[in-house]
């Protein structure tokens, strides 16, 4: 009798240690399907990702996490777009909206600079990889605040230092500045609603709409007068009137107001110097376009080159292209060439 009550003793401890020792089946995460209880919502911005390998589900789970912060491009460029080019979109638009999106993902980039992978997970059925990124949503606030705080800062003091100027093209200068640091604050206040569950971020002390009206008005008020230099020998008469019609519009594009020498600040001279070579049955003009601008005594406030290099199959057509190059600089880039003259040296 006690050898069988000693066999079922050893038995029965048997099974039980094998209970005890086999392996149990891990349980899916509560983040898998749902909200995390560990890190909820309402405390944290979370991302998830999947992939085969654990290191490709970690990126996605970060990538799902930026997320969030996705702004699009296209919208935030249209205030800036508006005032910066008129008519049909073009080069300055496309490298506006490639300028935006940089400044967005580098945006984005010191927003998850506090982010972390805090849990990861893998399926023991199919073997797939789970990650979860989480982002504290007050630290993240707190940064943004701060950086709205520096961007409200310098906003005012631009604001202040435009007020302060006599000269019309500085003050112009600190306007634009102005407006710019504000439209990068725009941004900032984008994202600190995504961070804030209450989604109300920083009222602005300058809206981006009344800066631009105030930049718009300073440019209206500079009147200059285009003026195209007779002394290039290398443009016909023709082509001179086509550079005329060309300067006359790039000032129009950069906002100021054309007028008469006799009424005007300042004279614009442009002068564009185009020299023909042929090669292999292509006709090129290389040269250069020369701007200089004149105060009302004659004095020069400053000049810009930029270098011109076009080529066509036909002469006439090289000569199009030369001055539609020069159309495109100047409504580009005229206007801050020339409030740049203001720059101390």
């Amino acid at each position: 009798m006690m050898r069988h009550f000693a066999l079922f003793t050893t038995l029965c401890s048997l099974l039980l240690f094998g209970c005890a020792g086999a392996p149990q089946k891990p349980s899916q995460p509560d983040w898998i399907t749902g909200e995390s209880a560990t890190y909820p919502q309402g405390r944290y911005l979370v991302g998830i990702g999947q992939a085969e390998h654990q290191a490709v589900a970690r990126e996605r789970a970060r990538a799902d996490l930026a997320r969030n912060f996705e702004v699009r491009v296209s919208e935030q460029s249209e205030d800036l777009t508006a005032y910066t080019a008129q008519g049909a979109p073009g080069q300055e638009e496309r490298s506006l909206e490639s300028r935006l999106s940089r400044q967005t993902t580098l945006t984005t980039d010191q927003v998850l600079q506090g982010s972390r992978v805090a849990e990861s997970w893998r399926d023991p059925a199919s073997g797939e990889h789970y990650a979860l990124a989480v982002l504290d949503r007050l630290q993240a606030g707190m940064t943004l605040r701060q950086n709205i705080a520096e961007l409200d800062a310098a906003t005012v003091a631009s604001v202040e230092r435009a007020r302060g100027s006599a000269n019309l093209l500085e003050q112009i200068r600190h306007a634009k500045k102005a407006y710019e640091i504000q439209r990068e604050r725009t941004d900032r206040q984008r994202y600190l609603q995504v961070v804030d569950p209450a989604g109300v971020g920083v009222a602005p002390i300058y809206t981006t709409a009344r800066l631009r009206s105030d930049l718009e008005a300073l440019l209206g008020r500079v009147r200059i007068a285009p003026q195209v230099e007779q002394a290039s020998a290398d443009l016909s008469p023709a082509d001179r009137a086509r550079l005329a019609t060309v300067l006359a519009a790039g000032l129009t594009s950069a906002g100021f107001y054309n007028g008469s020498a006799a009424q005007s600040d300042y004279t614009l001279a442009a002068r564009l110097q185009l020299h023909a070579m042929e090669r292999a049955q292509w006709h090129w003009l290389t040269g250069e376009l020369e701007i200089v601008l004149h105060d009302k005594g004659g004095k020069v406030q400053g000049a810009h080159r930029w270098p011109i290099k076009v080529a066509a199959q036909e002469a006439a057509v090289a000569h199009q292209r030369a001055m539609e190059e020069a159309a495109r600089v100047l409504k580009s880039e005229l206007q801050e060439v020339i409030i740049g003259f203001t720059q101390p040296e």
